[in-house]
């Protein structure tokens, strides 16, 4: 809503305006996600001339990559409020807490089935690391590699 008025949401008293329009509160709109129905607050302005860059005018469906974007930052372990102000940072839309609850909620028990999988018995492990040594022959120092590579060999 900024860049489309030229002046931010507290500036709104001043003087020096290049534009005679503002911003008018919000619309509610019901839009449809892989994770249900979603409430969000379109902003509006005064000579209809802000257009939503997520949601569109008319959509009534949420992009995969908000849904993906939102589930990645909660497998990241981002809290609901924080996940609510970068929505609001970054994209400019604001979700609320209980909107990502609702998406999120929908794929906890994925994460908990695969969190409960059974696991294997044994898993084979390789460990690599190298070393650089400065080797003096003679006259000239070289650079040689040492690599090393260890495995479990499936031993117990």
């Amino acid at each position: 809503m900024t860049n489309t008025l030229g002046y931010s949401k507290y500036e709104w008293k001043n003087k020096n305006k290049n534009t005679d329009n503002s911003r008018n509160g919000h619309s509610k709109k019901t839009v449809r996600s892989q994770f249900g129905e979603i409430d969000l607050k379109i902003p509006r302005d005064t000579n209809s001339e802000f257009e939503p860059v997520i949601v569109k005018k008319h959509e009534r469906t949420i992009s995969s990559e908000l849904e993906d974007m939102i589930v990645s930052l909660f497998a990241q372990g981002v809290s609901n409020r924080d996940i609510e102000s970068q929505m609001k940072r970054i994209y400019g839309i604001e979700v609320s807490p209980e909107m990502v609850s609702r998406m999120t909620d929908k794929i906890l028990p994925i994460a908990k089935e695969w969190q409960n999988r059974p696991l294997n018995e044994l898993y084979p492990i390789i460990y690599l690391d190298g070393i650089v040594f400065n080797v003096n022959q003679g006259r000239s120092n070289s650079k040689e590699n040492s690599l090393c590579r260890i495995c479990n060999n499936h031993r117990r």
